[in-house]
């Protein structure tokens, strides 16, 4: 199932203000960000923008360097680390 364009845009704009957030709240410049990371500056601000297509690994790389985590879960509130090491 494809999502829709519009709810897509909306999730970006809304991950890239919280990163911002946290980046401003530990005192970090998007140019501190290229530093600590390797990305270009252009990833930086695409991630924090929620432009373009950025790579899972860019995401990673950038939440890292923050200190923070990435949590998924099934939308019926499962978690998805103990339904992969319990395949059925």
């Amino acid at each position: 199932m494809a999502l829709n364009k519009e709810i897509t845009s909306i999730a970006r704009s809304k991950v890239g203000q919280y990163l911002i957030d946290i980046r401003k709240f530990k005192k970090l410049s998007r140019n501190q960000m290229v530093r600590n990371t390797g990305l270009t500056y252009q990833q930086i601000q695409a991630i924090e923008e929620g432009t373009g297509n950025y790579s899972i690994d860019a995401f990673l790389t950038y939440i890292s360097a923050l200190d923070c985590y990435f949590y998924l879960a099934n939308k019926d509130g499962g978690d998805l680390i103990e339904q992969s090491d319990n395949p059925t």
